[in-house]
């Protein structure tokens, strides 16, 4: 008799490094050199002085997944850190991009899902920033933090 035997194989990961040295613009700006990145209201000044770099280096693992955590879906940044779950950030978010990109050459969040960067809010409304693929661009758009969706998707560190 024949058993069929499946073989688990532990899903791929990646390491994305926070450095204190490089700033929000910078992040984007070696983006702009590969693709377009539109960022609604865009004003990087303001975005460095509101998502400003680490104090110190930081390293943290997440899954080398092309669509956010499904089991993050219908989940608002609200909730999310009420549950202190330990999640992606917006600098995450766009160094996992860039990431991505070198070694795929196509990009995450592009099958009809957005990251949300839950682990960034920006006061004074802690609006976070909602990041996705569309249209041959990188787009950063803001929502509330009671703001979800089947499509709006927090990924979830190691």
């Amino acid at each position: 008799m024949l058993r069929s035997f499946s073989f688990w194989r532990k899903p791929a990961t990646i390491e994305i490094t926070d450095r204190p040295d490089v700033q929000t613009s910078q992040l984007i700006n070696s983006l702009r050199e590969r693709f377009i990145v539109e960022i609604a209201g865009e004003d990087l000044f303001r975005l460095d002085e509101s998502l400003p770099p680490p104090k110190q280096l930081t390293i943290r693992k997440f899954y080398l997944n092309e669509s956010s955590d499904r089991k993050l879906a219908m989940r608002s940044t609200n909730e999310i850190l009420a549950a202190q779950l330990p999640v992606m950030d917006f600098r995450e978010r766009l160094e996992f991009e860039r990431v991505w990109f070198e070694r795929f050459k196509t990009h995450p969040d592009y099958k009809r899902t957005a990251t949300l960067c839950a682990g960034s809010p920006i006061p004074p409304h802690n609006n976070v920033a909602m990041v996705f693929w569309k249209n041959h661009r990188l787009n950063v758009n803001w929502c509330c933090p009671n703001s979800k969706d089947e499509y709006l998707r927090a990924r979830r560190a190691l």
